[in-house]
């Protein structure tokens, strides 16, 4: 397997740790976040490409996509509707948004809501209809940005303050949250990196629990609840159907929740 950043078709492609990925009908979209970049693989020919960003040129830098420069790109999020990927620039800390029809990439701008102190590790995405959620590592926290009013909020967590208590809002807790997966049903689930848990946010009660994993104790076991053990779980995607799949990295292997009955 090697390391690089060279386009093509099948295994004359080369990327550099990659880790957030997003898909349509056409396309997956891939955070490449060694090379700095958002590549782009055609499912029907296998062909990748560079979408935006260049190898060996980090920064921030907005504009066409062949002139945009990223750091640290990770999570991706896509409006299939609007062709609009968002992405999380880690290094940089701020959100990205690349209009797909337009070939153009623009920082997201926002203000932050009543009570918040802004962004400083976002991570993972996830999207759900006018909200855009946030894994922000660094502040321990989930936020959510409404693009709409153009405001972010906190969803739950203690801003800067580890921990993996459950309860609603500010009154629970994550030890540095990497992945958010967005359920279409009014759920969000985090990926509880360091705490080797998933948690389970109800978005109506900004209410937390923990649906897998026990706090603090890295393992690898299915089972049901806290009777399933994760090994710093990174990221996070679900679907209307009670999927939720998970990536446990430090197992090296990809888990399933079956979210009716929490079992792994």
């Amino acid at each position: 397997i090697s390391v690089g950043s060279s386009d093509g078709t099948g295994n004359q492609a080369h990327f550099s740790a990659p880790q957030g990925l997003a898909v349509d009908d056409t396309t997956v979209y891939v955070a490449d976040t060694g090379n700095d970049t958002i590549r782009a693989i055609e499912l029907a020919t296998g062909k990748v490409t560079t979408l935006a960003g260049a190898v060996g040129q980090t920064g921030h830098a907005d504009g066409p996509l062949s002139s945009s420069r990223f750091d640290g790109p990770q999570g991706l999020a896509l409006d299939t509707a609007a062709q609009v990927l968002y992405v999380a620039e880690t290094l940089n800390r701020v959100i990205r948004r690349i209009d797909l029809g337009k070939g153009v990439v623009s920082t997201l701008s926002y203000t932050n809501g009543p009570g918040f102190d802004g962004l400083d590790g976002p991570t993972g995405l996830a999207l759900d209809g006018t909200h855009l959620f946030v894994a922000d590592s660094d502040d321990d926290d989930a936020v959510e940005i409404d693009l709409q009013k153009g405001q972010i909020s906190l969803v739950a967590g203690q801003f800067g303050t580890p921990g993996t208590q459950d309860g609603a809002g500010a009154n629970a807790a994550f030890y540095t949250p990497t992945g958010v997966a967005a359920d279409g049903l009014g759920n969000l689930y985090v990926a509880d990196n360091q705490a080797s848990t998933v948690r389970k946010i109800v978005l109506a009660s900004a209410t937390v629990s923990t649906i897998a994993g026990s706090p603090n104790l890295a393992g690898y076991a299915n089972g049901v609840g806290a009777k399933a053990f994760f090994a710093k779980p990174f990221a996070a995607t679900a679907n209307d159907l009670g999927d939720l799949f998970v990536s446990d990295t430090g197992n090296n292997v990809v888990r399933h929740v079956d979210l009716a009955s929490d079992t792994v």
